[in-house]
């Protein structure tokens, strides 16, 4: 610990009072993209492809009535059933709920959705006062505020809190875990602990571990942090500290998902499920791409930044070697949490949050030496600094860019504008079933995936303008990239977005992965006939080039093409 860190029992009121201004400096960036993709007169869906899902299923819990099983298990409920009493709240202020199928009602679902963001922006702005208290212990007022600052605006956080997903709430917990864990070890000047002390920071270490899971079941990796924490500092009482601990984690898992033991059978299946999918991929997403190992690098460099993810693996190592026993049992959670998403077929950004604590931690102590012993060492601080306001196009830099996006008129809603204005009674056609990442051409563009004629009955409800799809004799049969949309169907204009050419564009560049090259023909094929045939009239959005899909949510890039004049 530095001369100049304070020791728990001497906390002052200003160190409570900088945690409180980092949380509102957190909540600045989030507020302003809170807004985003939500259902409006457009479109009936949000543009994040999982928030209508996860409102459906908030409602089929009722936590103040004491339904806690909503059948799908692929998360565990804790968030959904904070979702659900959120969605009411705010409803119950602004009207009530529908009568008949609230489904049906876009604005009764926006402002559910909405009530689910603002909890996780909450929760991702006390994330980082967490990390600067937890920091406060162990490094100076510089390093401890700039931890605080490096999750306050590290981008993939930021944008992640104004999503009515599971993550920012698994995230905060897992801080907390991680925090009330360090509590054990005593800092410079500290007294100490008794084993009632212990015995508190313990359970709610282990308890804090167990609630991160039942949002988000990989959370229950922050328990590594306190079982290498016992091995420290309760050596003759960490068998008993650490089954204890375990056994209050598995009780605070079952309470914010009971379904482990009420609904046994569908719960295993959703938990099969996630382990699966994880195994064998996303569809096309991320094939192709580099193994795990190395794609959550350039994660966190696009999460974090590059200057800050750096200088914290640098913190990491260095503290290692100098054996800081608390950044020794923060890196193991972060080693354990690396090798459960390295071997992983599914790479979302999302994954590498809780990365994020120690990258956080090491940096803010880097920046702490510097800051303390001044001379050469001041180099640490100008690269955190650097880091920390994007000098490498992350930290606050992308953190404002990407909210600034999220707060102006979306690329899908101008596209779809223009298309019923320029293609007023003309064909559109569309290379994939239309999602989240369609124009909204029809209300119910992005619904979730459903059999064809259930989809088709939705395209048939576009107003103004004719919406065609190549489909077979046998729909089950279709193609995604149909080269006969072209030579078949010759559509006025075809529109798709970057969502869609993502992963046969990488294919173009570095060759389709085996098993993917009759994708990469047909699009090779499509592709040919589109250029030959058409011209680009009109694209919305800056495409911006090879990005992880869930940072690209807010960044779509919609091409309409028109075709020539014969």
């Amino acid at each position: 610990m530095s001369k100049s860190a304070k020791p728990q029992s001497l906390l002052s009121s200003q160190t409570f009072q900088i945690a409180a201004m980092l949380f509102i400096i957190a909540l600045m960036p989030r507020l302003m993209g809170i807004g985003w993709g939500l259902p409006n007169s457009l479109h009936n869906h949000s543009y994040h492809p999982d928030e209508h899902l996860n409102w459906l299923v908030s409602r089929h819990v009722s936590p103040l009535q004491g339904q806690f099983l909503p059948g799908y298990y692929n998360y565990g409920t804790l968030y959904f059933s904070l979702m659900r009493i959120a969605g009411d709240f705010a409803a119950a202020y602004s009207g009530g709920a529908p009568s008949g199928n609230a489904a049906m009602d876009p604005a009764f679902v926006a402002k559910c959705i909405l009530a689910g963001r603002f909890l996780n922006v909450i929760f991702g702005s006390l994330a980082a006062s967490v990390v600067f208290l937890l920091m406060r212990r162990w490094t100076g007022k510089a390093g401890s505020i700039f931890a605080g600052l490096v999750i306050a605006f590290a981008p993939g956080l930021v944008m992640h809190s104004d999503f009515a997903t599971v993550d920012m709430l698994s995230f905060l917990l897992f801080v907390l875990s991680a925090h009330f864990a360090l509590k054990l070890i005593p800092a410079e000047g500290e007294t100490p602990l008794t084993e009632k002390q212990q015995w508190k920071w313990v359970l709610l270490s282990a308890a804090c571990a167990g609630l991160s899971a039942s949002a988000k079941y990989p959370g229950i990796l922050a328990f590594g942090t306190l079982a290498a924490v016992l091995l420290y500092a309760a050596k003759p009482k960490a068998v008993q500290f650490g089954g204890a601990g375990f056994l209050v984690a598995l009780v605070a898992f079952i309470l914010g998902t009971p379904a482990a033991l009420l609904d046994r059978d569908k719960f295993v299946q959703g938990l099969t499920d996630e382990i699966v999918h994880s195994r064998t991929g996303h569809d096309l997403v991320f094939a192709g791409t580099a193994p795990g190992w190395i794609y959550h690098l350039s994660n966190l460099f696009q999460g974090v930044g590059i200057l800050i993810t750096l200088l914290g693996l640098s913190g990491l190592i260095y503290g290692c070697l100098q054996r800081k026993t608390w950044l020794i049992c923060l890196t193991v959670s972060f080693v354990l949490t690396y090798l459960a998403i390295g071997g992983s077929e599914v790479k979302f950004l999302r994954y590498t949050f809780p990365l994020d604590l120690a990258i956080a931690a090491g940096s803010g102590w880097m920046v702490g030496l510097g800051h303390l012993q001044k001379g050469r060492s001041l180099i640490l601080v100008a690269i955190g600094i650097l880091g920390l306001g994007g000098l490498d196009a992350g930290g606050f830099r992308a953190a404002m860019e990407n909210s600034a996006i999220m707060a102006a008129p979306e690329a899908r809603d101008r596209g779809a504008l223009y298309i019923k204005q320029q293609y007023a009674g003309k064909s559109i056609g569309v290379v994939t079933d239309p999602w989240y990442y369609t124009p909204p051409i029809y209300p119910d563009t992005g619904m979730l995936r459903a059999p064809w004629p259930i989809q088709e009955q939705a395209i048939k409800a576009a107003q103004g303008l004719t919406v065609v799809r190549y489909v077979p004799a046998n729909p089950d049969e279709r193609q995604e990239w149909d080269p006969r949309l072209i030579t078949e169907y010759k559509p006025d204009a075809i529109v798709f977005s970057n969502f869609e050419t993502d992963a046969r564009e990488r294919f173009l560049r570095n060759g389709a992965p085996a098993g993917s090259e009759g994708e990469l023909k047909k699009y090779q094929e499509f592709k040919r006939l589109l250029e030959s045939q058409y011209q680009l009239d009109r694209a919305f959005g800056i495409d911006p080039g090879p990005i992880v899909q869930d940072m690209m949510y807010v960044r779509p890039y919609i091409q309409i093409w028109k075709r020539k004049p014969a």
